[in-house]
This record gives structure tokens, C-alpha cells and sequence, in this order.
């Protein structure tokens, strides 16, 4: 369902192709959410609002700055996609408002306000600012990123303790800064259950502890567990013989393994930014029990531990199969209070929900 909004003009940078994505999406074989509330503050021709351009193919802009953008990520964990912002620069003049889709792109936009060279303003959408950023080293990066993101209008956190590295590291004024929750495509996630006997786990991200979810299958030998990843979780590392992998998987199919899984565990080392809370929100708008690491990351939903899901301390086996085995001989309690957060994810945490508070945020400057 779209939102009811006057005509507005923004422009959406992204740090990786949407173009599929969006159709996809559109053809319901994929969740909205990765596309940041574009279908929600656009009402017709979404293409026009955003570009592939210099994500595919040859960009010789990218080989120029790649070694400053290799050197940035090796220094502070974020890239720097100048590449992108100057190709679309065009595009980006002639719009409203422009919406940064991560780091690597907003503190490029950054870059370019501060100097004068864009005046249209930004919203920039911080997916998560590693923490190697804080290294003492860094010091003068970090006074530089502190100048450019002055210059910005307006920066959205999806976690808390992003909203504190803004403040607190690069002295954003807090009134800049807008704390909107991530949320999920109810609707695609919202099917009947069929409930099969495997444990699941979903990500493909740094944060994932799946050492600790392997260790644990070695010691649950009766269980079978299902992960969907990708391969890097898997170097140098042997799979137990109850722990089947899959890789590159469709959305579609994700979702038919939510859909059948007995239980959800999410395995997270607490890495300082955003992470975990997608896979958390989609096991749980699946009605899936689920256990997760307790984290800011996922603290931040305000899911009530036992009433909601369950939680476990990071990096701890002990707690993980605790737990674990709790909730395989409560399984139909587990369902129950499952449910209840289901529920929740539907009045609370959807897509619609985030696109709506983030276009509160660009109707504000236009």
C-alpha cells in the first residue's frame, strides 16, 4: 500500500544495484524493505528516482578512486563510493532532496555539501559505522568526516549506539539526527507455517557468530540445523555432520525455510553497529520461535525476553544450549509467544512504517 503524500522529487543514492531488487519486488518474489522506502516516498515510476549507474560494467571513475576508497576501508571500515556521487551528480542537482543509502555514499554527499559543489539537501541513512573508525589513529579521518557531516541536513540511525558515535565521535548536533527503527515487508513474510525439524539461521554478514552456532550443533548431534550464508563464514572451517549450508538463495525460498523451521537462532558477535535486526524481524513476522544474542542491536525492538523471544549472552555456548534446549521441549509455548511478536512486528516494525517516518524526514526539507 502506498502512502498518501504530496509530489516530491527526491533522489535515492544506493551503495549497491537496486534495479532487480525493485523488480523483484514488484513481482512479490522479494521483500521491500532493501529498497529504504523508495516504493513509500515515490508513488509511480520508481526508476526515475534512482540509478544502477557505475554498478555495473566498467566505471572508470571506480578505478580512479579506488585506491583512496581502499585505503578508507582499511583504515576506518567504511568505503567512500565517490565514484557513484559523481555520476550521478547530474541527477542529484536536479532533485529535491537526496536520500544516501549508507555510509560509503553519505559521507561522499557529505564531502561534496561541505565544499560547496551540492546544495541540495541530504538525508543520509547510516547503516552502520564500523567501530575501527574510533582508532586513534584515525583522528584526523575523524575530524575531516566531522566538517563534511556538518554540512548535512539530516542523519538517520537505525540503532542507538549509532546515534551516540554521531554525537559523541563526530560532534553532530543531536538535533540532526533521527533515531527510526528498521523495519520489515509484513506482508511478504505473513504466510502459513509449516513446521518441518530443523534449526534455522539466516545472515551472511561479519557480526555472525556461526563458530558458536557450530559448536553448538556438535553437541545437539540429533538436531538438524540449516544455515543460509555465504561461503566466507565457511573458510577454513569444517561443517558438522547435522549442519546443512546454502548459499545464494532466493527470497523465496529464504522464506519457505522460515516458513518450515521449528526454531530460529541468531548467532551475533557484538560488533558496535547495526546488525542482525533484519533476519531477527523476518524469523519473527514468521511466527518462527526464536533465540537471539543479546545485543543493542536487537535490544533496541523492546522484545520481552521469555514473553517474546529468547535471548543469549554473546559469545557464550553455555547460555546458547541452554536455552536451546529449553525451548525444544516447549516448542508449543515457543509458538505462542512467537505469535505475540508477530503481532508486534506487524503494528510497529514494517516497511510502510519506516518509509513513512523517513518521509516525514524529506518533506521537512523540501
Amino acid at each position: 500500500m502506498k502512502l498518501k503524500t504530496k509530489k516530491i522529487k527526491p533522489y535515492f543514492l544506493f551503495h549497491r544495484p537496486r534495479k532487480e531488487l525493485l523488480q523483484l519486488v514488484k513481482k512479490k518474489q522479494a521483500p521491500d524493505h532493501f529498497l529504504y522506502g523508495l516504493n513509500y516516498l515515490v508513488r509511480d515510476n520508481l526508476e526515475d528516482y534512482f540509478s544502477d549507474l557505475g554498478q555495473g560494467g566498467f566505471n572508470f571513475l571506480h578505478w580512479l578512486f579506488l585506491p583512496l576508497a581502499k585505503w578508507l576501508k582499511n583504515k576506518t571500515g567504511v568505503g567512500f563510493r565517490l565514484d557513484l556521487v559523481l555520476l550521478s551528480l547530474i541527477r542529484l542537482k536536479n532533485s529535491q532532496v537526496i536520500v544516501a543509502v549508507s555510509d560509503s555514499v553519505g559521507l561522499s554527499l557529505a564531502m561534496l555539501k561541505y565544499w560547496r559543489i551540492l546544495k541540495k539537501p541530504v538525508v543520509y541513512l547510516s547503516l552502520g559505522l564500523d567501530k575501527r573508525i574510533r582508532k586513534k589513529e584515525n583522528k584526523k579521518i575523524i575530524k575531516l568526516y566531522s566538517q563534511f557531516l556538518s554540512s548535512v541536513e539530516t542523519v538517520v540511525c537505525f540503532s542507538p549506539a549509532q546515534k551516540k558515535m554521531f554525537v559523541g565521535l563526530f560532534k553532530l548536533d543531536p538535533q540532526k539526527i533521527v533515531l527510526i527503527p528498521f523495519g520489515i515487508d509484513y506482508q511478504f513474510f505473513n504466510r502459513p507455517r509449516k513446521k518441518s525439524s530443523f534449526i534455522l539461521s539466516v545472515g551472511k554478514d561479519r557480526s555472525r557468530d556461526y563458530q558458536l552456532l557450530f559448536s553448538l550443533a556438535k553437541k545437539l548431534p540429533k538436531e538438524k540445523f540449516v544455515v543460509v550464508t555465504s561461503k566466507r563464514h565457511l573458510k577454513n572451517r569444517s561443517l558438522p555432520a547435522n549442519v546443512k549450508v546454502y548459499f545464494n538463495l532466493s527470497y523465496k525460498k529464504v522464506r519457505s525455510l522460515y516458513l518450515q523451521a521449528k526454531l530460529f537462532i541468531l548467532p551475533l558477535k557484538e560488533i558496535g553497529r547495526p546488525s542482525g535486526q533484519v533476519a531477527f524481524l523476518e524469523a519473527l513476522a514468521c511466527g518462527l520461535p526464536t533465540i537471539a544474542a543479546r545485543t543493542d542491536s536487537i535490544s533496541f525492538y523492546g522484545f520481552q525476553e521469555q514473553e517474546h523471544y529468547w535471548y543469549y549472552q554473546p559469545g557464550s555456548l553455555k547460555d546458547l544450549k541452554q536455552k536451546t534446549d529449553f525451548l525444544l521441549t516447549k516448542l508449543d509455548q515457543a509458538d505462542k509467544r512467537a505469535r505475540k511478536a508477530k503481532k508486534i512486528i506487524k503494528n510497529k516494525y514494517t516497511s510502510q512504517i519506516t518509509g513513512k517516518r523517513l518521509l516525514k524526514e524529506v518533506e521537512k526539507l523540501v
